[in-house]
């Protein structure tokens, strides 16, 4: 016959021994567990809501093409009109350091994003702003290194959030691959805590336009874009229809219908004149150029007034407009209009 001593040691082990079982069996559980991967474009160590970040103000912004004075030397500054008299800054291609030194919460850059997401025609000067890309192999890790620093700049409001780039669809790139980069941005940054924003030629989207002569973007406009925009110039060209009233008539026909809900547009008026470019209304006529996109300029303001769809104004270009001859009356107009959206 069992001692109670002997009962009690005797249960104690089998306890101890069903205890070492489990533990042992729920370890090899364990890691036998597929854990979920992060969801798509989120850095895995940062899972972001709106309430970590500052909300984008519901307001008029404006940004310059161009907003580094001195002409289109690409050792030019932003300091003077490319951030006194603008609430966004994003041409030419913002490096860190100066994102660092002019970036606040009345002055927000928009960060070159698809430098980090892949790789894009360059024009011979360094500037990739503008043309064709290719989606990085290691988009996703590339970005998430990155999501960090981008995340302090958002808290510190030195950014209001990221730009695609310029033309990029109409020059090439494979449609597919411009909403990744906008998709993966997005999965990190919810809207409204970031802009994205993308500007494209005026053929992407006037499908079925006797002007359309390239790739044409008959889709809405991707969700996880936030504004979009077209350059469409004042030329000289005899019209009895305003150029602007032109202008206003193709956003409505051909981009709102492509919005969803929560999107908006950009407006990019051209202000000076490039002579060998001829991108302008008189580019023989200094002074007859400056008075055309004066009046161009109060129209523009008038439809902007008028328009809840426009939330920026981004006049090209800042670096023809301060050289400009005879245009005294014009930049004082642009000046007083950035500066009043800071």
């Amino acid at each position: 016959m069992t001692s109670g001593r002997e009962c009690v040691m005797m249960a104690i082990f089998l306890l101890a021994s069903s205890h070492a079982y489990s533990t042992s069996h729920m370890l090899r559980d364990e890691s036998n567990v597929t854990r979920p991967e992060p969801s798509k474009g989120q850095s895995p160590s940062l899972g972001l809501s709106p309430d970590d970040l500052p909300s984008i103000p519901d307001k008029l912004w404006f940004t310059w093409w161009g907003g580094k004075t001195g002409g289109h030397s690409g050792s030019a500054s932003f300091k003077g009109p490319g951030t006194d008299y603008a609430s966004v800054v994003m041409d030419p291609i913002p490096h860190d350091h100066e994102i660092d030194e002019y970036g606040d919460e009345h002055t927000r850059f928009l960060y070159p994003a698809f430098r980090t997401l892949a790789d894009c025609d360059d024009d011979g000067s360094g500037d990739d702003m503008t043309g064709s890309c290719d989606l990085k192999d290691d988009y996703q890790d590339r970005w998430n290194k990155a999501v960090p620093k981008l995340t302090q700049f958002l808290k510190d409001k030195k950014i209001l959030g990221f730009t695609l780039g310029d033309e990029r669809i109409c020059h090439g790139m494979d449609i597919d691959e411009w909403i990744t980069m906008a998709d993966t941005i997005r999965a990190t940054f919810p809207r409204g805590t970031a802009i994205i924003y993308a500007n494209e030629c005026g053929s992407t989207f006037f499908c079925d336009d006797d002007e359309s002569n390239g790739p044409c973007y008959k889709d809405k406009v991707p969700d996880s874009i936030d504004w979009i925009s077209i350059d469409k110039y004042h030329k000289k060209v005899k019209d009895n229809v305003p150029f602007v009233d032109k202008l206003r008539s193709k956003y409505e026909q051909y981009i709102y219908p492509k919005l969803n809900s929560h999107q908006k547009v950009a407006v990019s008026p051209r202000v000076g004149c490039d002579s060998e470019a001829r991108d302008c209304p008189d580019p023989d006529d200094s002074a007859e150029n400056a008075k055309v996109e004066l009046d161009d300029a109060h129209r523009f303001q008038s439809w902007q007034r008028n328009d809840p769809l426009i939330a920026m104004m981004s006049p090209y270009r800042l670096d023809d407009l301060v050289v400009a001859d005879d245009a005294d009356d014009l930049r004082d107009f642009w000046y007083k209009w950035g500066k009043s959206t800071k």
